[in-house]
């Protein structure tokens, strides 16, 4: 069926006289990677074989994922430092052994070599990434942040901790081990954090981030960086950790004040959405001006990169290093008057639960402020932080994203009048235009079955996210 597809694809190009693309269906897929975050429904990802070529340093290359939502991108590898990216997007992350990326690029890296393909780089045949360092045997480990929820009818916890006997200080940097355990097992890897401006990387990492307080990094890097206000520390460069033995008489180490924090670089919160493998939708005025973007999904962070923007539209793209999953549809047409919709997001982080926030409402108009002909007036409640987010009609499909609420303090000095529900989300219509501009393919379904406000609300948190970007 495959092949038939393909060759009747080749054929239609050339019957329109249009030229054959540089990369065709596969005659032939390598499975790099399963994994199975539900044990009803494993993600099998897979490597296009014919599909390899250069790409500059880079070898270009389609994969796709076989599940409840099956998808096809083409990708980027760098076998040379080992890292992978979106082909159209600038952007490349470091990859690790036994992840999604970091077995693709293993498959990708040995299958060049085998074809002789060259790039401007050196390409080698890799079995697997290089590995990351191996955790000491540590004893103690001290608890800087928990969180705990229920998904799905699943309940779950998340416990992180740091090995204060592992770290290594240099200047103001620090590097050092953390353990993370939840109900899928437990996971060792070891940090870098500057003590000056509260940024975190990984060891194998090149890039620091930014961290924010309440965050799992944040509450991480203050606690390393509290510790080494009252701790002599061994200083040396930022390198694995080696086991010492610790001091017959030593008792843990508690600071006697709390230090002056460092000034935390201004952090944007928003809301977005999942429109394809690793692309997440949110509002331009959610990012404008930021230089880092991250995505958090249920109680992972990923890292996001800028794909593209609509200022005018107050749309932008955002390529994040997993590929989130579920994807949902977008409304084929446009909203009716007066049709019954539900709002998604994250709204008043930190006031607010860390957890999915949906309120519900109707279209009360087909335009915005002034007539605009691109905007819904929407009664469901929206606060800051749900801007980016989803409006999601009762089937379940993407009718809008929110964007704003009218301003009721400064209405109230104009009229003397406290409007109430007054809020405003883009059409669908032009989302879909943004998505066809940026060549992002994308579902679309008709309304079709009406679901309950718990059914929408569980299919909302596969897909909403939140959106935070640094400035």
């Amino acid at each position: 069926m495959q092949s038939f597809r393909s060759q009747a694809r080749l054929l239609l190009l050339a019957l329109l006289g249009v030229a054959s693309p540089s990369l065709v269906y596969a005659e032939r897929w390598v499975t790099s990677h399963v994994a199975r975050p539900n044990p009803a429904y494993p993600i099998e990802h897979q490597v296009d074989a014919d599909s390899l070529q250069p790409s500059g340093s880079f070898i270009k290359y389609r994969k796709r994922s076989l599940s409840q939502y099956p998808s096809e991108e083409v990708l980027l590898a760098d076998c040379v430092e080992l890292r992978r990216g979106q082909w159209r997007d600038a952007s490349m992350y470091p990859v690790y052994p036994g992840t999604i990326g970091g077995d693709e690029v293993a498959v990708v890296c040995r299958l060049a070599a085998e074809r002789g393909l060259t790039t401007t780089g050196t390409v080698t045949a890799q079995t697997a990434p290089t590995p990351r360092p191996s955790p000491p045997a540590i004893d103690e480990w001290t608890v800087v942040y928990t969180a705990s929820g229920e998904t799905n009818g699943v309940r779950w916890i998340v416990s992180h901790s740091v090995s204060f006997d592992s770290i290594r200080q240099s200047g103001t940097s620090a590097s050092y081990w953390t353990r993370t355990t939840n109900t899928h097992g437990m996971s060792r890897q070891m940090v870098v954090a500057d003590c000056a401006d509260g940024s975190r990387r990984l060891a194998q990492d090149r890039l620091s981030y930014p961290t924010s307080a309440g965050t799992l990094e944040g509450d991480e890097v203050k606690a390393v960086c509290v510790y080494l206000q009252g701790a002599a520390v061994a200083t040396t460069a930022p390198a694995a950790p080696t086991e010492t033995p610790r001091p017959a008489s030593r008792e843990p180490v508690r600071p006697a004040a709390k230090p002056t924090p460092a000034a935390e670089p201004e952090v944007s919160l928003g809301s977005g959405f999942v429109v394809g493998p690793g692309l997440v939708v949110t509002n331009f005025h959610v990012i404008d001006g930021c230089s880092s973007f991250r995505v958090r999904k249920d109680t992972t962070v990923y890292r996001a990169a800028l794909r593209a923007t609509a200022e005018r539209s107050d749309l932008a793209l955002l390529t994040v290093e997993a590929n989130l999953s579920p994807v949902p549809s977008v409304r084929p047409g446009g909203a009716a008057l007066g049709e019954d919709v539900v709002v998604a997001g994250h709204p008043l982080h930190g006031l607010l639960s860390s957890d999915l926030v949906v309120t519900s409402g109707q279209v009360n108009s087909l335009a915005g402020m002034g007539n605009d002909p691109t905007l819904l007036q929407i009664s469901a409640p929206v606060q800051p932080g749900n801007s980016g987010g989803p409006l999601i009609d009762r089937s379940g499909a993407i009718v809008g994203v929110v964007v704003s609420k009218l301003n009721v303090q400064r209405l109230a000095t104009l009229t003397g009048d406290i409007a109430q529900n007054v809020n405003f989300a883009i059409k669908p219509e032009v989302l879909r235009l943004f998505l066809d501009s940026n060549r992002v393919p994308f579902r679309t379904t008709q309304p079709s079955k009406q679901l309950s406000g718990v059914e929408i609300a569980q299919r909302a948190r596969g897909f909403t996210v939140q959106v935070i970007c640094t400035k």
